[in-house]
């Protein structure tokens, strides 16, 4: 401990630890110059002066209480005293992290009082300082919550009256310790009986759970099978409906191309008519005069009369037939053709 004391009293005022100026670096010029005196021995040349180069491991690298130590004895210290490696790892990691900072004001980011003071001092580093003192001010904190924690626990045990003997002591002790444990095993009675209902409420939630799950499920199934149901009426109900309108629609072009058949067979009858009617005009024109007594064909008047009747009374029940058959055709029966 005397010997930490002793060798950081530069870290204690806020500065740089001072233990990379007690143990020392090898710096990049002593590893040149080892690596150098290797290739020098390798390849001397016969026609120069031999050029002896010290070892690097005899070198003085530091100084601790008033003494020289080299690189060999600082490796040994390193390895033997926890306390100097750790504080040799705490300086490295402090002068990384004040290398590795980017900051241009030293004194940023510390209290008014910490800055008014270290301004003094501008050679040495105010921001490790207040590092290792918050760091010191928080260890203080731990301890002190940890000590009114034991504290407290300490108040939590039973007072020891100063009157009473070990014996009564004991035996007072023994009394409550009984009284705790019937107290502990009612409760653990109270505890299994709520266990046991606990139990057969969950058994019965299980129960409940696995019949809302059944019923779910068919009631999952029937509406899949109404909506199913419902799926097919409607398009059935659909299909009708358009079939009906086809046929509709199908019936009223058959009903408007018979009554166009028929209005166009009843103008070529009446055509018909006519001509059969002027063919036998004219047929009649070219026949000679008949007699007083007789006709050309030998027919006697009243014969020519009838035959004429009957001819006429024939024509005259076609066209009315004719008729009544054109009236009969263009009027719809009502029933789908």
């Amino acid at each position: 401990g005397s010997r930490a004391d002793s060798a950081t009293p530069c870290a204690r005022r806020g500065g740089r630890p001072a233990v990379m100026a007690i143990w020392g670096v090898v710096s990049k010029e002593e590893q040149f110059d080892a690596s150098a005196s290797h290739i020098v021995a390798q390849k001397q040349s016969p026609w120069a002066e031999p050029h002896v180069y010290d070892d690097p491991s005899g070198r003085v690298v530091g100084w601790r209480n008033g003494n020289a130590i080299t690189r060999s004895d600082q490796e040994h210290i390193l390895k033997t005293e926890r306390q100097a490696r750790r504080e040799y790892l705490d300086a490295k990691k402090a002068i990384s992290g004040s290398q590795a900072s980017t900051s241009t004001e030293p004194l940023a980011g510390l209290p008014a009082s910490w800055q008014a003071f270290w301004a003094t001092v501008p050679e040495l580093d105010a921001q490790a300082a207040f590092k290792a003192h918050a760091r010191e001010v928080e260890k203080r904190e731990k301890e002190s919550s940890q000590k009114a924690a034991w504290e407290e626990d300490a108040e939590l045990l039973p007072k020891v009256e100063g009157d009473e003997s070990l014996e009564e002591e004991m035996q007072r002790l023994t009394m409550e310790l009984r009284k705790r444990k019937e107290v502990l095993a009612g409760k653990k009675a109270t505890l299994e009986e709520w266990e046991r209902k606990l139990n057969r409420v969950r058994l019965l939630d299980k129960d409940e759970e696995e019949d809302r799950r059944r019923v779910s499920r068919r009631l999952d199934k029937a509406s899949y099978a109404h909506g199913v149901l419902q799926g097919k009426v409607r398009s059935s109900d659909h299909y009708f409906h358009y079939l009906f309108e086809d046929m509709k629609i199908n019936h009223g072009k058959k009903m408007a191309t018979l009554t166009k058949a028929n209005m166009l067979m009843q103008v070529q009858i009446n055509d018909m008519k006519g001509d059969v009617r002027q063919l036998l005009k004219v047929a009649a024109e070219a026949l000679p005069q008949p007699s007083a007594g007789g006709s050309v064909t030998g027919q006697s008047r009243e014969e020519g009369s009838q035959t004429a009747h009957g001819s006429s009374a024939l024509f005259g029940e076609g066209a009315s037939s004719d008729a009544d058959a054109s009236s009969t055709i263009g009027e719809p029966s009502g029933k789908p053709a």
